[in-house]
């Protein structure tokens, strides 16, 4: 039942005009190894299949790199990648046509030196370069103590070597409201704005 609203969720997300739609598979750290499409990935594998042609499709797990077969069985179009993961390691062992997104440790915002993370950051995107299709991003979300001179410090590192490709136009239609037991629930959507 859930892997059934969660595709019809998807679907009108889809129909309202998204580029992409993000799964974010926060607990599966808890899941033995070998055992994630059995206990999560086929659940995902379905709403992925039902948004293909419709919106490019991304995962996030927390999972570490030696655990990526597992999630590519998915058939996700691009794959998060959690704080810590060889992005170019899981390139190289794991051929195929997705993109990755990731990593940059959100600690090194609030921890480091502008000349750090510039340095990190800049590591990460060459370390990319030889197989394309990535999406510059932080290993998990943004820290509330990080310090601004490294987010600035974060731009200026990446902002040069980044190529934003043209979307669809946005449709101006409203997204139908479907949750009436929590009017006032928003619903928020990650949007890709590269084009993968």
């Amino acid at each position: 039942a859930l892997c059934g609203a969660a595709c019809e969720y998807a679907l009108m997300q889809a129909e309202c005009g998204i580029d992409a739609f993000q799964v974010f598979d926060s607990n599966a750290f808890l899941i033995p190894a070998g055992a994630y499409r059995e206990l999560s990935g086929r659940w995902n594998a379905r709403i992925f299949a039902a948004l293909r042609g419709r919106a490019k499709t991304f995962l996030f797990t927390p999972l570490g790199a030696d655990r990526f077969p597992e999630l590519a069985a998915s058939g996700a179009d691009a794959h998060s990648v959690y704080t810590g993961g060889d992005l170019a390691a899981i390139r190289r062992a794991n051929p195929g046509n997705y993109a990755l997104q990731g990593n940059l440790d959100p600690l090194l915002l609030s921890r480091a030196s502008p000349a750090e993370v510039s340095a990190k950051a800049r590591e990460i995107v060459a370390s990319q370069k030889p197989f394309g299709r990535h999406i510059f991003n932080l290993g998990h979300g943004i820290l509330p103590d990080a310090k601004i001179e490294n987010v600035e410090a974060l731009c200026a590192a990446t902002g040069p070597v980044s190529s934003v490709l043209p979307t669809r136009p946005i449709r101006s239609r409203p997204m139908p409201v479907r949750n009436t037991a929590t009017p006032d629930a928003a619903f928020t959507t990650n949007v890709c704005i590269e084009k993968i």
